[in-house]
């Protein structure tokens, strides 16, 4: 039996590597189908970092801003080469890494024709995750949408990175739909503890882009200040770091810019010596559980979110951080300022919790697995 996965972004290929071993597992002769440029650095992907089996990558035109002309069609150019490399083949099965949207509209078309197993897996919601309000209703933001939605009916089984998109797709399709959470690689990790409250350590890991909300991320920052002194440490780069760097050379908050981190022990030995970690976007974004939140919870550092949705849902029911919107900031800092040692090397406990128990490599396979084999008993 036959299988591709079709996937355009490198952020995804731990999740992507995971779902060809289980395919392989369950019978299937499985390839990865793999645009060759790299969305984070801008540049090809190298090949050392790989972690398929079987690839095979595709040349695709290369862009340099996120935002841009050329990243649309740059999307469309790849997803055009995916849907041309399945059409010749006769596969069982095609697994779809969505977004762009684009290819799951293809992709549909093709399995109207051959017939095949579909699953679609969306990682991000796109238009919702756009940063920019005003450009939501126009005509290009609808048929975006609508891409991705009159699409979906043809897939066989449609899994979610994250129960908040449920409310974004709507309960029609709610009997074809299933949650697997993205499973996060295990890194270094040893057991550890805080031994002050003297100062207050904060991390952030990842893109700062035009989706962070940097005005929320100040306020914290320079509200907890006047309570005690702040360090703040940065793993990682982005288009608007630089605003933020500038303004918080106007505090006393002290900062520690690490840039982009890949090794997991030093990021271990950095984000173990901090109390809370920042998961803050601006409103609009449409995003249930983020990249970050999930190396925050391997860690096993207490979040400071504002995220709507399952990283929400997770902190209030697992107590292993605070929930916040621009409206109670200070009632967090109030909390804050009463936290112990104690307090916080709980939370620490139970962020760690969330790893091992929800995101780990074992939880994600074993789910996919089941799914794999109800689909297998299906179209028996």
């Amino acid at each position: 039996m036959k299988a591709y996965i079709i996937s355009t972004f490198f952020v995804f290929q731990h999740r992507v590597a995971l779902i060809e071993s289980t395919l392989r597992k369950s019978g299937y002769d499985t390839t990865v189908l793999h645009s060759d440029f790299h969305h984070e650095t801008k540049d090809n992907v190298e090949q050392s970092i790989i972690l398929f089996q079987n690839y095979k990558l595709l040349p695709t035109l290369k862009y340099k801003k996120n935002i841009s002309l050329f990243r649309i069609l740059s999307h469309v150019m790849v997803s055009l080469k995916f849907y041309k490399t399945v059409k010749k083949e006769s596969p069982e099965l095609v697994y779809i890494v969505v977004p762009p949207n684009i290819i799951l509209h293809l992709i549909s078309k093709l399995k109207r024709k051959k017939n095949f197993i579909l699953i679609t897996d969306i990682m991000d919601m796109w238009p919702e995750s756009f940063p920019i309000q005003r450009f939501k209703n126009n005509f290009f933001f609808k048929f975006w949408r609508r891409l991705r939605d009159e699409n979906l009916k043809s897939a066989d089984t449609i899994i979610l990175e994250c129960d908040y998109y449920r409310s974004i797709i709507g309960e029609q399709l709610e009997l074809k739909m299933n949650t697997l959470h993205m499973p996060i690689r295990e890194g270094f990790y040893k057991e550890n503890r805080l031994d002050s409250v003297d100062e207050v350590n904060i991390v952030y890991i990842g893109s700062i882009n035009n989706i962070i909300d940097i005005d929320l991320i100040l306020e914290i920052l320079t509200k907890i200040s006047l309570l005690k002194p702040v360090k703040f440490n940065i793993i990682g780069d982005g288009e608007t770091k630089k605003l933020l760097l500038n303004n918080l050379s106007e505090t006393e908050i002290i900062v520690n810019d690490y840039g982009k981190v890949y090794d997991s022990r030093t990021i271990f030995d950095i984000v173990s010596k901090c109390h809370f970690a920042l998961n803050i976007m601006k409103e609009s974004v449409s995003v249930g559980l983020t990249m970050k939140s999930l190396e925050y919870f391997r860690v096993g550092v207490p979040i400071i979110n504002n995220i709507k949705g399952d990283t929400k849902s997770i902190i209030d029911s697992n107590k292993c951080g605070f929930n916040i919107t621009k409206d109670t900031v200070d009632d967090f800092v109030s909390i804050l300022d009463k936290m112990t040692v104690e307090d916080f090397n709980k939370m620490k406990d139970s962020s760690r919790n969330v790893y091992t128990q929800y995101l780990s490599d074992s939880i994600f396979t074993k789910n996919l697995s089941n799914l794999i084999d109800k689909l297998g008993d299906i179209n028996d």
